[in-house]
């Protein structure tokens, strides 16, 4: 129970995205939800941009980072990797199988260890490919998290939305993004 002195502060949740078309889609879905009311979150800045200067003064006295744009995660991990020194962040990242680039050219399996090189903690959930090794990966992110903010399309069926069922069941804090 809480004490009648405690004051409970807000969570400021800044995020980082690749260009105006992402925050315009993102600043409406936020607006559609209540994280204010229901989980004591404010998102208090979405800026577009890939400038490290422009990312450290929007990151810096913000609770939660949230940097991600559409086709470009590579571009945002680097980008992360940058701030978390200067941010004593840690990065994760929970591959579904251990084989997962080996399908891929070489081109993008040198960008995948390039990328994975930046990371702090690499779990693989499967020695190999198995049919559930992707919803068991989902499985291990909520397993780790407290909070799970889901980013989809709620209409379609997707390993999104299993993922955000599989936090239900778990009892996990959860805001869901609707994009569609």
């Amino acid at each position: 129970m809480e004490n009648e002195n405690s004051v409970i502060s807000k969570v400021d949740v800044r995020i980082i995205v690749s260009g105006l078309d992402i925050a315009e889609v993102v600043s409406k879905s936020v607006d559609n939800t209540q994280l204010e009311r229901d989980y004591n979150i404010i998102v208090s800045s979405i800026i577009p941009t890939n400038n490290f200067e422009i990312a450290k003064k929007v990151a810096n006295g913000g609770d939660i980072i949230l940097i991600g744009g559409y086709g470009q995660d590579e571009n945002y991990n680097l980008l992360f990797n940058d701030l978390k020194t200067d941010f004593n962040l840690q990065l994760v990242a929970a591959i579904p199988h251990i084989d997962q680039h080996k399908k891929w050219n070489a081109e993008y399996q040198t960008r995948y260890f390039e990328i994975l090189s930046c990371y702090d903690i690499v779990y693989i959930v499967r020695d190999k490919y198995t049919k559930d090794c992707f919803q068991k990966r989902n499985e291990w992110m909520v397993d780790n998290s407290q909070y799970v903010i889901g980013v989809y399309d709620d209409s379609i069926s997707s390993g999104s939305k299993n993922c955000i069922n599989y936090a239900k069941k778990q009892h996990r804090i959860i805001s869901i993004i609707n994009t569609n």
